[in-house]
């Protein structure tokens, strides 16, 4: 049986749609291990698991995300945070009793900083089970998995896009814009979403640089995404999709205006590490969009380039380490829970 029957490839992904993020991450990272004994790492057969897995921890990741992926400013406002409420809870003296217990605590402190350092986070496990399943798939080179690639494209977009790689971003999106042409429908959803994904990209760049001409590319790839919608809408009318087309007309109009007048602000629109906004059901999981492609055209996939794969055995270890360390601290929770039923007695 295909790995996309299996019950249990069909549970992660109902846990994905309802939004338990962790859960499925948790799901799949079981599913690969089995997988791989079975079939290998780099199987055709487990391809569609890598990047569910991959999914799961980006939108995990994207819902909330950790310390180490917010970024130095992030990290700077909390560390204001946390001396405006030492000023507010005792002032120079409680800042001097941390001062005290900083300097005994050097030395562990900075072990356990170094062992955090070279653990791996939830998106660059992500990024390295995306990387498989890419890899896979294009090997394959059957047009059947099209759809699925440009998927995998469209999440290596969205983790370049939440690290801030703009540039990685767009040329991940351009790939799954291109596949997606080619496979759906001028009313399939999957490609508004790509175009709306690629036209936000090129907003947040704007920021960096370029800003006329990335905000010009924005417009164009927005105006794709509209007439997308609109046929889809035709199609299907649905007032979801009017409120999607009336967010995108808004957007556009801003981002003409910010043309002509050299700035923009688009910060109630988009979060603060590039997500595509939610409100309008563009970002988050899969079911925000109904796929209606078909898959008659043949498409041979190119590499990806921007950062190396680092293959499956690198991505398999993570799993092993992750589930490893998850049975260690259950073992630690029975061994607690015993020990406190113990001294009640």
């Amino acid at each position: 049986m295909a790995i996309v029957e299996d019950p249990r490839y069909k549970q992660g992904l109902k846990l994905l749609n309802e939004n338990q993020f962790d859960e499925a991450a948790d799901f799949f990272s079981e599913l690969l291990q089995f997988c791989s004994e079975k079939y290998g790492d780099d199987s055709i057969e487990i391809a569609p698991v890598w990047l569910e897995y991959g999914r799961a921890l980006l939108l995990k990741e994207q819902e909330n995300p950790t310390d180490d992926l917010l970024g130095a400013m992030s990290a700077e406002a909390k560390k204001q945070a946390q001396a405006l409420g030492a000023e507010l809870n005792g002032g120079a003296s409680s800042s001097a009793a941390e001062d005290e217990n900083v300097d005994e605590d050097d030395g562990a402190g900075d072990d356990n900083a170094e062992n955090e350092e070279n653990e791996p986070n939830d998106m660059e496990i992500a990024w390295e089970a995306l990387e498989v399943a890419r890899r896979t798939f294009e090997r394959e080179g059957d047009s059947k998995w099209d759809i699925s690639l440009s998927e995998v494209y469209h999440c290596l977009g969205e983790v370049c896009r939440f690290d801030g790689n703009y540039n990685g971003s767009i040329d991940e999106y351009k790939k799954c814009v291109n596949l997606r042409e080619s496979v759906c429908e001028d009313s399939d959803r999957l490609l508004a979403e790509a175009h709306y994904s690629l036209a936000v990209a090129y907003t947040y760049n704007a920021g960096e640089e370029n800003p006329t001409e990335n905000r010009m590319k924005a417009v164009q790839h927005h105006k794709k995404a509209m007439e997308v919608l609109q046929n889809a809408n035709k199609k299907s009318p649905s007032e979801e999709i009017e409120d999607l087309i009336d967010e995108v007309k808004e957007t556009i109009v801003e981002l003409e205006k910010a043309i002509k007048h050299g700035s923009l602000d688009l910060t109630s629109r988009v979060n603060d590490k590039g997500a595509s906004t939610t409100s309008i059901g563009f970002g988050g999981a899969a079911s925000s969009f109904s796929s209606s492609s078909s898959s008659s055209s043949s498409i041979t996939a190119k590499p990806a380039t921007i950062i190396p794969c680092v293959g499956a055995k690198r991505a398999r270890d993570v799993v092993a380490s992750n589930e490893s360390k998850k049975s260690v601290k259950n073992e630690d929770e029975k061994c607690d829970t015993a020990v406190s039923e113990s001294s009640e007695k």
